[in-house]
């Protein structure tokens, strides 16, 4: 049931922290990197590690992202974990105390020589300054053992499994498929309400009211319900609730007769709802005083029309 995603998504903090700091969802970037001897991190713009694992949390139980391919890593052959420490050993002695050193050609005079830094002074073959990495050609990198003293071109290349403690060779490695995470194409328009939700609330929060997204009412039954976004004007001492699914096609009949019985027992706040079409006529919903329907093109004009009937303290059928 969508009005249950809605409100399962509001109720999370950091969920509430993303759609506020972006400007609509298809801004929304998951990036995926893989840090050896780390975890595999997700990364959202905005939000700290801690608040990107308690969102993709939350949207990976809604059903809000899915898994995309986005290549593949090395793993450990036991235990299948990519977070792996990697480390260079010497061919010859195993030892890892190893340095990495170029072989150069200046272009000027034609000398080769080794290096282990690509910015250079000047030429140790004829003395002439050298001003760019331009004046230089790269024709290969070494690496040499500070122990032995060999220099070979590949080192030993050996890999520590954190989970495990395994160490093993990139032969006896194993290859996995990593995957990163991206919303679902028909996630988008849940995505919406919830950007909708959010703009109402900044464009309202500078007056004078309390505002909880969500929020919720105790009915005359004594049930509580749950509402996406609950406006209260103290200065009236009036309570509205905002729906807005209807404006992004979400608003089907089962998901208007589930809230009206929130409604019904909630008599002393007003609800408006809004859509791009009068839903009343549409589904022949019987008029209560405190339901209000609103017919609005898009956000702008629906925010305008909620302003209206706030300001004036209406309630009609």
């Amino acid at each position: 049931m969508v009005s249950d995603k809605i409100l399962n998504l509001l109720r999370n903090r950091s969920f509430r922290k993303l759609i506020h700091g972006y400007a609509k969802p298809e801004d929304i970037e998951i990036i995926t990197r893989v840090i050896r001897g780390f975890d595999l991190l997700h990364h959202i713009e905005g939000l700290s590690k801690e608040s990107v694992s308690d969102v993709m949390k939350i949207m990976e139980e809604e059903n809000i992202i899915e898994k995309v391919d986005i290549g593949n890593a090395v793993s450990c052959p036991y235990c299948g974990n990519i977070n792996l420490f990697e480390y260079y050993r010497c061919p010859r002695c195993a030892s890892t105390d190893i340095k990495k050193i170029y072989m150069v050609q200046h272009k000027d005079c034609g000398k080769v020589f080794t290096t282990e830094t690509l910015k250079i002074d000047k030429c140790p073959k004829c003395g002439k300054p050298i001003s760019s990495i331009d004046e230089l050609d790269l024709i290969g990198g070494l690496f040499k053992c500070l122990d032995c003293g060999e220099t070979f071109e590949h080192p030993d290349i050996r890999y520590k499994c954190s989970e495990c403690g395994a160490e093993f060779t990139v032969r006896e490695a194993k290859v996995s498929r990593v995957y990163g995470y991206r919303i679902r194409k028909d996630s988008i328009d849940i995505l919406r309400i919830l950007f909708a939700y959010d703009k109402i609330l900044q464009e309202l929060s500078s007056n004078d009211y309390n505002i909880e997204m969500p929020g919720k009412i105790v009915g005359e039954s004594g049930v509580t319900h749950e509402f996406p976004l609950i406006i209260r004007d103290n200065s009236k001492n009036t309570t509205y609730s905002i729906d807005v699914a209807g404006l992004f096609g979400e608003a089907t009949e089962d998901y208007i007769l589930k809230n009206f019985l929130k409604i019904a027992d909630t008599p002393n706040v007003i609800h408006i709802y809004v859509a791009k079409e009068d839903l009343k006529k549409k589904f022949n919903i019987p008029s209560r005083k405190n339901l209000i329907w609103v017919v609005a093109d898009n956000l702008s004009d629906a925010l305008v029309k909620i302003k209206e009937i706030i300001k004036g303290g209406e309630s009609n059928g």
